[in-house]
C-alpha cells in the first residue's frame, strides 16, 4: 500500500510539474512578435552551513553555471503590463559542490520568471524566482556516504531566488546581482537538511529583437473592487522520519481558506488546516517501534499572501498550531508553492510545508474555489 502511494505521489508530482511547464510555454507561444532572450551566468558562492553537522563536508567556495532561454512578455495583455513586461522561460543549472567524496555535482532543469521592479534609461532592476528538479550525484548512503546528512535522495526540488541589476546595449544585456539556491526533497527521504547556496553572479544575454526596457505607456489600473472567495483543498504527501525507518508515512491536509483579492496582482487569506500525520507518534517515542501505525491529527490557523500571475499564483503562507498534542515541531509552520486555476472552480496546488527552514512534507493537492462576488478577470 505504501509503495502504491509513493508511486501515486511521484506521478502526481510529475503531472503538476508538467502542468507548470505547459502553462509557461502555452503563454509564451501566444505572442505574435516575440522577443527571446538567451543568456549565460556564472555564480560564485558557498554552501551555507545552517547546521554545525554540515561544516565538515564543506571544503571551499563553489561555482555555479546556468544557461537560460526566456521570452519577454510584452504584448497587450494586462498582466504583462502590470508586471512591467517580465521574462518567462526555463534553464539548465550545473554546479560542482567541491567535495567529490561526499557532495558530488548538481544538475537541474527549471522554469523561471524574471520581473522588473525599476526601469530607467536602459537600466533595470529585477527579482527572479525559479523552480524545477535537481539531480545530485552524491547523497546519503549508510554503507559508503554516511557523512552526507544533508541530502537523502538523488532527485530533489530546485528553488532559486535572485535580485540583480541589468544594463542594456542594443540587443545585448549585462547583469550582476545576488542569488540564493536551495535543493532538498521535502523530507520524502531522510536525511534531508538540504543545501542552501548564496552567491554573487554575472550574466550576459542576447535578445532576438530590441527589448522593451521602459514602463508601459498606458499604465494599467491594477486596482479592483475587493472581493472574497473561498477555497477548500485536500492534499496528500509522503515523508520519512529517519534513514533507519523503512516506512514512508502518508500525510493528508484538509484546508479551508477565505481569500480577499485586493488587486489584480495580490490577494490575502485566512484559513484553517487539519493535518493527518501518522509519522508523529513514532517520532515521539523514545525507542521507535516502526511496526506501529498510530493515527495522529493536529490543526492550525493560517495567514496567506498570493502573488497572481494570470491563472498561476505564487503562494506564501504562515500558520500556528492551536491543537497538537505532542507539539514535535513547535507552534509555527509555513508553506510556499504554486496554485493554478484549471477552470473557474477547480485549482491544482503544489506546496512545500516546513518548520523554520526544516522541510516537513511536499503537498500535492486539488481544491474547489468559488468567488463570493463577481471576479475581475485579467486578460
Amino acid at each position: 500500500m505504501l509503495f502504491l502511494s509513493r508511486v501515486y505521489l511521484q506521478i502526481m508530482g510529475g503531472k503538476l510539474l508538467f502542468l507548470v511547464f505547459v502553462i509557461i510555454f502555452s503563454d509564451l507561444a501566444s505572442q505574435t512578435h516575440p522577443t527571446y532572450l538567451y543568456n549565460l551566468s556564472y555564480h560564485r558562492g558557498f554552501i551555507l552551513p545552517h547546521r554545525s553537522s554540515l561544516a565538515y563536508i564543506i571544503n571551499q567556495h563553489i561555482s555555479e553555471y546556468t544557461i537560460e532561454s526566456s521570452k519577454q512578455l510584452n504584448d497587450s495583455s494586462k498582466w504583462h503590463q502590470l508586471y512591467r513586461f517580465p521574462y518567462w522561460g526555463g534553464g539548465f543549472y550545473y554546479s560542482n559542490l567541491e567535495n567529490n567524496s561526499y557532495t558530488g555535482k548538481v544538475y537541474a532543469m527549471y522554469s523561471k520568471i524574471d520581473i522588473p521592479i525599476w526601469l530607467k534609461n536602459y537600466s533595470t532592476v529585477h527579482y527572479s524566482m525559479a523552480a524545477g528538479l535537481a539531480y545530485l550525484t552524491k547523497h546519503f548512503n549508510i554503507s559508503d556516504n554516511y557523512y552526507n546528512i544533508a541530502i537523502g535522495s538523488s532527485v530533489n526540488a530546485y528553488i532559486n531566488f535572485g535580485l540583480y541589476y541589468s544594463r542594456y546595449f542594443g540587443k545585448t544585456r549585462l547583469s550582476t546581482g545576488f542569488s540564493f539556491t536551495h535543493y532538498s526533497n521535502g523530507a520524502w527521504k531522510k536525511p534531508n537538511l538540504g543545501f542552501n547556496v548564496p552567491s554573487l553572479f554575472i550574466n550576459i544575454g542576447y535578445h532576438t529583437n530590441y527589448p522593451q526596457v521602459s514602463k508601459p505607456q498606458a499604465k494599467p489600473n491594477k486596482n479592483v473592487k475587493p472581493f472574497y472567495l473561498y477555497d477548500l483543498m485536500l492534499s496528500m504527501g509522503t515523508r520519512q522520519n529517519y534513514a533507519a525507518d523503512p516506512n514512508h508515512y502518508i500525510v493528508n491536509n484538509l484546508a479551508f481558506t477565505l481569500e480577499k483579492q485586493v488587486s489584480l496582482k495580490r490577494k490575502w487569506g485566512v484559513g484553517i488546516d487539519v493535518f493527518y500525520d501518522p509519522s508523529i507518534p513514532i517520532r515521539h517515542q523514545k525507542i521507535p517501534d516502526f511496526n506501529q501505525y498510530i493515527p495522529y491529527v493536529r490543526s492550525g490557523l493560517r495567514l496567506s499572501h498570493d502573488l497572481i500571475l494570470n491563472r498561476l499564483s505564487i503562494s506564501f503562507q504562515t500558520g500556528s498550531y492551536f491543537y497538537d498534542p505532542f507539539l514535535p515541531d513547535g507552534y509555527i509552520y509555513s508553506k510556499v508553492g504554486l496554485k493554478y486555476n484549471i477552470n473557474n472552480w477547480l485549482r491544482a496546488n503544489l506546496l512545500l510545508k516546513s518548520h523554520f527552514f526544516k522541510a516537513d512534507v511536499i503537498e500535492f493537492g486539488i481544491s474547489i474555489y468559488h468567488p463570493l462576488k463577481t471576479n475581475n478577470k485579467v486578460e
